[in-house]
C-alpha cells in the first residue's frame, strides 16, 4: 500500500513539473483530536497521523491529494469550492467512504505572502494545520 501512495505522489511531483503553479506540497505541523469533552487535544491517533502521514500533495485544478489525512483514494464525492488565487483560498471539500462516512475539508491560504501558504483541514474529528509550497 505504501508503494502505491509513493508511486501516485511521484507521479503528482513530475505532473508538477509541467504545472508547478497547479500543485500544493504540504506539511503538517499540528494534529488535534475531538475529545470526549468537546476540547482539540492530541491523541494517539493524532500522534499516529503526524508522524506516518504528515506529507502530501495537493492538485489544485483536479482536487486530487496523495498521501497523508486528504488523500482521496476514499472520496466518493469531491469539489473544488476555490481553486486559490491571489485573492481567495483554495477550498475543497469531499464525502469520503471508508469503515465510517466522513467529510474532508482543506482550506489552504493561496494569497499568504512568500513561499508558505498556512492550510487547515478537517477529517472526520480531526483538526490538521501546517504549510504548503
Amino acid at each position: 500500500m505504501d508503494r502505491i501512495w509513493t508511486t501516485l505522489l511521484l507521479v503528482i511531483i513530475a505532473a508538477a513539473s509541467i504545472a508547478e503553479e497547479n500543485l500544493y506540497i504540504c506539511d503538517a505541523s499540528t494534529v488535534l483530536e475531538l475529545s470526549e469533552a468537546g476540547s482539540l487535544e492530541n491523541s494517539d491517533f493524532a500522534k499516529a497521523i503526524s508522524m506516518h502521514q504528515a506529507r502530501f500533495a495537493v492538485d489544485r485544478k483536479s482536487g486530487i491529494v496523495a498521501g497523508g489525512p486528504f488523500a482521496t483514494i476514499d472520496a466518493k464525492d469531491g469539489r473544488i469550492l476555490s481553486s486559490g488565487s491571489e485573492e481567495e483560498a483554495l477550498k475543497i471539500v469531499w464525502l469520503a467512504e471508508g469503515p465510517f462516512t466522513h467529510l474532508k475539508y482543506l482550506w489552504v491560504r493561496s494569497y499568504a505572502n512568500g513561499p508558505k501558504k498556512p492550510f487547515l483541514g478537517v477529517t472526520g474529528n480531526v483538526v490538521i494545520t501546517g504549510t504548503c509550497e
